[in-house]
């Protein structure tokens, strides 16, 4: 007897491949799924240690079969590299409360000059970061399966937050424009 895929399942097939070699894993949840830095294998550790990664991001991906629509809410999480046992640098999620949720848009650069394993006076260090790479993946997966995006819930908080601040602005402004006619 086959079963018919989800359209969550669908999904996370699609966009396993575009995440291939990369430092980045998919974890189920309820509600969908994470792609989440994938901290637990060892061999991403050097370059992201190395280059001074201090943060991370968790993509929640949820996924409204019915509806066919999906939504990422980006958290920004705080990482320490602290030495191992063996001396090695081990990273660690710090707990708390700081960071973002939302639509979380980063992108960095950085470069070193210094003497390479050549002896030449070079960059030995250029890299760049884009929060929004794994975000682009997984649109174009979405994509591919046929879901359509929707805003995720932080993302529909910060939205009404904005109006009700833009609402308040302008009724300001109003009550101010008004107070000047009325005095004359």
């Amino acid at each position: 007897m086959t079963r018919t895929r989800t359209l969550t399942e669908s999904l996370i097939a699609e966009l396993e491949p575009r995440l291939a070699d990369t430092a980045y894993t998919i974890d189920r949840t309820e509600r969908g799924f994470d792609v989440v830095l994938d901290l637990a294998d060892a061999k991403w550790w050097m370059p992201l240690s190395r280059n001074g990664l201090k943060e991370t991001f968790v993509h929640q991906v949820a996924v409204d079969e019915s509806a066919r629509r999906y939504s990422v809410n980006d958290v920004a999480r705080a990482i320490e590299w602290k030495a191992g046992l063996d001396g090695q640098r081990m990273p660690s999620l710090r707990a708390g409360m700081s960071g973002h949720s939302g639509t979380v848009i980063t992108r960095r650069r950085k470069i070193t000059i210094g003497v390479s394993d050549r002896a030449a006076v070079e960059r030995v260090v250029d890299i760049a970061f884009d929060s929004t790479a794994v975000a682009e993946q997984i649109d174009a997966a979405a994509a591919q399966v046929g879901l359509a995006k929707a805003m995720g819930r932080d993302q529909r908080i910060g939205l009404v937050v904005g109006l009700a601040g833009l609402g308040i602005a302008v009724l300001a402004v109003a009550m101010v424009v008004v107070s000047q006619f009325v005095a004359q």
